[in-house]
């Protein structure tokens, strides 16, 4: 609900807002969390049906609709945004919280060298992605079209 209120206080006029997960990266697919790999080849075919279905918004006139795509400085999320061409801009304070010595790690590799901080994530794991999401959008919020 944190993120919903957020966005709806960053302009004052009527707007959409679309938010995407990047497309499947090679760490995804190892069931790593964190690093800056690239896509896989689902996350490359993601990426197209994003851009696809992004160029089928129109405006309530029926006009396209002009947008802004926002990305983290990682490989998987610029790669995915890519076909988006010169509507990209990339911010470092985007990138997710560094898994610190998790980093890399499988979730089966943290529940067993770490088991309480692998059920502390496990319990939490929502609550510090909402908590995430607005500390690093608030700084973004003063940006225009």
């Amino acid at each position: 609900m944190r993120i919903v209120r957020f966005l709806m206080c960053v302009h004052t006029r009527p707007r959409s807002i679309y938010l995407s997960r990047h497309g499947e990266s090679m760490y995804n697919k190892a069931g790593k969390i964190g690093g800056d790999s690239g896509l896989t080849p689902a996350g490359v075919k993601y990426s197209w049906e994003l851009n696809s279905f992004m160029k089928k918004q129109t405006n309530p006139d029926g006009t396209p609709t002009k947008f802004k795509v926002w990305t983290s400085s990682l490989k998987r999320t610029i790669q995915t945004a890519a076909l988006f061409e010169d509507n990209i801009q990339s911010f470092k304070s985007l990138d997710e919280l560094n898994a610190g010595e998790c980093e890399g790690s499988t979730y089966n590799e943290i529940k067993e060298r770490h088991p309480q901080l692998y059920e502390s994530r496990a319990l939490n794991k929502y609550a510090r992605a909402t908590w995430t999401c607005c500390v690093c959008l608030a700084p973004l919020s003063h940006r225009r079209r």
